[in-house]
């Protein structure tokens, strides 16, 4: 599967749904250097190492790791934590193919470029404001979500007629967005979560769009001027205490 010289270009399959891109690439000792591939962003995450007859990744950053086994001419493993909690997800592999979506021709293309100022909605019933700032090249697309709780960043992948489909994976959880452009230049879409329940959002261009200042989330209440924190050491036990006072 893998060649002694020269970087491997893979595709990826995770748990049928998610797709993405990685390079591996001959490090200076034997392993291979692993990198994730999304967009213009290129995210070393590791080493791939061979372990028995497995093939091991350890994406140390976020706790997880990758286990292969050699299939032919591909790889199937699965993607899980270090410390074996939660569920696995499967992943397959398969060398040379650079576009994680298929690129069938359209009967036309919807246009998303630009910026637009979109909402997600909590399952809490709450919303939550956002800034997509969307780059198109015929059929395929980038894009990033800009939100108060966490960028989603180069986000990569295509458009078919009126709809669109992004992902993009580090080595945590991976991201998947698809949606459609509106007649009226709306868009709309849904997250979809890999253990768990995705997020409804819409959105409108606006070149203006901006998300709240982020110094003006969290305040003292009145009356308050410092507050302090204390860290624990590894028993447990309280280490020190940092005292914060607001300038006057």
């Amino acid at each position: 599967m893998l060649q002694e010289n020269g970087p491997e270009l893979l595709f990826m399959k995770m748990d049928s749904r998610f797709l993405f891109n990685l390079k591996l690439k001959k490090g200076k000792r034997s392993d291979w250097e692993l990198y994730f591939i999304n967009a213009e962003e290129r995210f070393q995450s590791g080493n791939l190492i061979k372990k028995g007859d497995s093939l091991l990744a350890k994406l140390d950053p976020f706790d997880n790791e990758m286990i292969f086994h050699v299939q032919g001419d591909s790889l199937a493993g699965q993607v899980r934590r270090q410390d074996g909690k939660g569920t696995a997800l499967k992943l397959r592999a398969a060398k040379g193919r650079s576009n994680r979506f298929a690129f069938p021709v359209a009967d036309y293309l919807g246009d998303i470029n630009g910026t637009y100022e979109v909402t997600f909605f909590l399952k809490s019933g709450g919303s939550d404001p956002s800034v997509a700032i969307f780059k198109q090249e015929g059929q395929r697309l980038t894009a990033s979500f800009l939100r108060i709780t966490g960028d989603s960043r180069f986000l990569e992948g295509v458009i078919i007629n009126d709809s669109f489909f992004l992902s993009s994976y580090i080595g945590y959880s991976p991201s998947f967005y698809r949606g459609r452009i509106e007649k009226d230049g709306k868009i709309s879409g849904e997250t979809v979560g890999a253990r768990g329940p995705g997020q409804r959002f819409e959105g409108v261009l606006n070149d203006e769009a901006s998300l709240p200042d982020a110094f003006e989330l969290t305040t003292l209440r009145e009356g308050y001027s410092r507050f302090d924190f204390s860290f624990p050491d590894m028993k447990g036990k309280k280490s020190f205490t940092l005292r914060c006072t607001l300038p006057k």
